[in-house]
């Protein structure tokens, strides 16, 4: 669609043209699609009805789609599995925090695995995977807390077995 506009500016006459991409045809900014996917999540996350839960599905698997940066990727990935946590679908969590693991292991992806390991009561998986988050923490330090919250799920999941 092109827009032609006349322009009088001190007897002058200016034309001006612009083209305007059809609605169908623009392409949504970083952060308007981050925003609409903040969107969805707030709804989903108050809200008990499958259908938001779903919406918000499928704002992540579109964001994950259409991203190379593999840090945003597990990052998306693992917020959608938290999502699926938050719906009571351990399965699906599981499935995505593997996934996100793949994309990039990191302290965060392991600890969300065990964490759904230990709501799955899975024990034995649980401390595999806080174990391996260890891996990443310090006694020391700025992680010192996680460091130590970890070892300590890891003598109570050792004390249920």
């Amino acid at each position: 669609m092109v827009i032609v506009a006349l322009i009088v500016l001190g007897g002058l006459i200016f034309v001006v043209f612009k083209y305007v991409q059809p609605a169908s045809q623009k392409v949504e900014t970083p952060q308007a699609r981050e925003e609409r996917l903040r969107q969805s999540v707030i709804i989903a996350a108050g809200s008990k009805d499958p259908a938001k839960t779903q919406d918000a599905i499928k704002e992540f698997d579109a964001a994950i789609g259409s991203t190379s940066d593999a840090a945003v990727k597990q990052q998306l990935l693992l917020d959608k599995a938290n999502l699926y946590i938050n719906s009571g679908d351990l399965v699906a969590a599981e499935k995505t925090a593997l996934e996100a693991d793949g994309v990039q292991h990191s302290v965060s992806s392991v600890w969300l695995l065990a964490s759904i390991y230990e709501k799955q009561k899975n024990n034995a998986k649980a401390i595999e995977y806080y174990q391996l988050s260890l891996q990443y923490l310090s006694k020391d330090g700025p992680t010192e807390l996680e460091y130590n919250e970890a070892t300590m799920k890891i003598e109570q999941l050792k004390a249920r077995q």
